[in-house]
């Protein structure tokens, strides 16, 4: 009688196996999942929408030759001092297959222009404490785009916003 009871329940394995195995297709859900947990401080920086995951487009201008500045989405900084930024390195256009063709970038934060040498307040200590929203321009620095090599061009820019802690 136990033979029997364990080549039935062999069987009825066995047919969990096959049932397990004869999947035809698959399919595989991949996601990212975030978490942003503030400093004491309660320092933020927030993209609106989240502008900063999709490529901003700068128009070229056939007409005047010109790259047209291209204005993104805003940004708000909160914190309980005041708050600077910066860029992480110097901001250009490099040609997706010919490196050696640039073309330098203004970005702006609140009408001041960053630079990677030297940090700008860009909200003081009372607009930091209400949270200021601040629009990011990015524009060419020279009038000369018409003189750049036919192509795509690309830019990384990194903006690195700082405080002090209270």
């Amino acid at each position: 009688m136990q033979l029997k009871r364990s080549f039935l329940a062999l069987l009825a394995m066995t047919g969990l196996v096959a049932n397990c195995a004869a999947a035809d297709q698959t399919k595989t859900l991949d996601f990212t999942v975030t978490a942003t947990i503030p400093a004491p401080s309660g320092f933020t920086v927030t993209p609106e929408g989240n502008w900063h995951n999709t490529p901003l487009a700068m128009t070229f201008d056939p007409e005047t030759g010109k790259l047209k500045p291209t204005v993104a989405k805003k940004v708000t900084v909160k914190g309980t001092e005041q708050i600077t930024a910066k860029l992480a390195s110097a901001a250009e256009l490099v040609h997706n297959t010919a490196s050696k063709n640039k073309i330098p970038i203004s970005i702006q934060i609140g009408g001041k222009t960053l630079s990677a040498s030297a940090s700008q307040e860009i909200a003081n200590k009372s607009d930091a404490g209400k949270g200021k929203e601040i629009n990011v321009v990015v524009s060419p620095t020279s009038n000369d785009a018409y003189l750049a090599a036919p192509g795509d061009y690309t830019a990384v820019v990194g903006i690195i916003f700082e405080t002090t802690l209270p």
